[in-house]
């Protein structure tokens, strides 16, 4: 049996990734395995073509195809998905028909269902056949009972392979249709305010309908709205190497801008709205670029204190996983979540009316200071990075360190004596059945008496 690992870690042989990879191959010792790193080759793999068909034509004639990456910011790091990318763009969907496909990755479970979506639509959009995944935290291969059942996993994968087992699709396919955007001249009330406003976009033509809704968009502000273009902004994606984990400084910072862009100009924004294109079931990797760049700050929030919105050209309405994955990408990085605008409803009135509300909604909560309270992903995802930072990682990222210790992200144990108290004596009075049953029966009226002072 031919096994093939498309590999995303661009750290290669030194990523924990691969050290799942090479257990595997290690155990499994009877298959035929050929590694290709993705993200360290991706520049080859674009420009020299006898490279790209020699990997895919191995594809096309493996029994097996794992996709092996780190999860960077809710998906495949940005170079992998620039290889998926090319995999669509350059017609080589027929190499990768039908093969029997497995995803495997490593992370601290930081929202890395995204990526799960992600790849199994990818795979169901490829005609591949998705036989699971196995989502790993960085640490679980270390753990005897977690080995054995990845051993478990992998055997699943080959019985099924062996038994030639039948995979429906999960995700239906994404239906693209041409539309030519036209905006009708008409007088709107100029929004005015102190507010910084910048946009970060990805426009590839000068009258696309992406280009044709930031322009319109723009043009609601009577201040200035800086722009800046995601085209050229960074020439490398994130290695991984964690030398900014001290003083938050990139190692590309003297080879292209984008250090310069998101310190000195995003930072200070008030308000950020990100403008892309839908590029197979997530935006642009330029986009996911400058997304996995931003781990420059490491695991502190990306855009703390903005209001953030969305342009988008494309049928993200047809991929639900995506809009929440930009909700919840804002959310956890200190950022309100405000809107998303798409030329996907085909209708101009109706496009230009919600870019215009969303130019108005980002000013006035903006002004009002407005953050809507943070959800079960966002409250979970702290607790993530909390818990990893009382580890092992306090050992390397000492700026997160400080970041957390000086902001309350430590918030346990639970340093509150009253309380510590109070359900110390309730612990105690708890056995007593007369005292159980009157703290049962009153309980709801218990947990509303300080709201009451506040309703009243």
């Amino acid at each position: 049996m031919k096994v093939i690992i498309l590999n995303g870690s661009p750290k290669v042989e030194k990523s924990i990734t691969m050290q799942y990879v090479y257990y595997l191959m290690n155990k499994f010792r009877h298959l035929d395995y050929e590694i290709f790193n993705i993200t360290k080759e991706i520049d080859k793999i674009q420009k020299d073509k006898n490279f790209f068909n020699s990997m895919v034509n191995s594809i096309q004639s493996s029994d097996l195809v794992i996709w092996a990456f780190p999860v960077f910011g809710l998906l495949v790091p940005a170079d992998y998905k620039k290889f998926i990318e090319i995999i669509f763009h350059s017609n080589r969907k027929e190499f990768f028909f039908n093969k029997y496909t497995i995803a495997l990755t490593t992370s601290i479970h930081f929202l890395d269902n995204y990526a799960r979506y992600y790849i199994n639509g990818i795979c169901d959009d490829l005609n591949m056949k998705y036989l699971g995944d196995f989502f790993a935290h960085s640490k679980t291969l270390l753990n005897k009972k977690d080995r054995k059942s990845f051993e478990i996993f992998f055997q699943d994968t080959i019985n099924q392979i062996n038994n030639k087992v039948q995979v429906y699709k999960t995700y239906p396919p994404i239906k693209y249709k041409e539309y030519n955007l036209q905006f009708e001249a008409e007088k709107f009330e100029i929004i005015e305010t102190r507010r910084k406003i910048v946009v970060i976009s990805n426009t590839s033509s000068s009258n696309d309908n992406l280009d044709k809704m930031v322009c319109q968009f723009k043009g609601y502000f009577k201040n200035e709205v800086q722009f800046i273009n995601l085209k050229g902004l960074i020439k490398k994606g994130c290695l991984e190497c964690y030398r900014c984990s001290d003083n938050n400084k990139c190692v590309f910072d003297k080879i292209d801008g984008f250090s310069d862009a998101y310190f000195n100009i995003i930072r200070e924004a008030d308000i950020v709205v990100f403008a892309d294109y839908v590029k197979d079931r997530y935006l642009s990797s330029e986009y996911k670029l400058f997304l996995d760049r931003c781990f420059v700050v490491n695991h502190q929030p990306r855009l703390p204190g903005k209001q953030v919105g969305y342009i988008v050209s494309g049928p993200i309405n047809q991929i639900l996983s995506l809009r929440h994955s930009l909700e919840a990408w804002c959310e956890v990085n200190g950022a309100n979540f405000v809107g998303i605008v798409s030329d996907d409803s085909q209708n101009n009135i109706e496009i230009k009316s919600h870019l215009y509300n969303l130019a108005k909604r980002l000013v006035e909560l903006s002004e009002k200071e407005y953050f809507k309270p943070i959800s079960f992903e966002g409250l979970a995802s702290k607790k993530i990075y909390r818990d990893e930072m009382c580890g092992e990682l306090q050992q390397i990222f000492l700026s997160d360190h400080r970041y957390f210790k000086k902001n309350g992200y430590y918030d346990f144990p639970n340093n509150n004596l009253k309380l510590k108290l109070i359900n110390y004596m309730i612990g105690i009075l708890n056995k007593i059945p007369i005292f159980r049953k009157w703290l049962i029966h009153n309980v709801h009226s218990i947990k509303i008496a300080d709201f009451i002072k506040i309703t009243k």
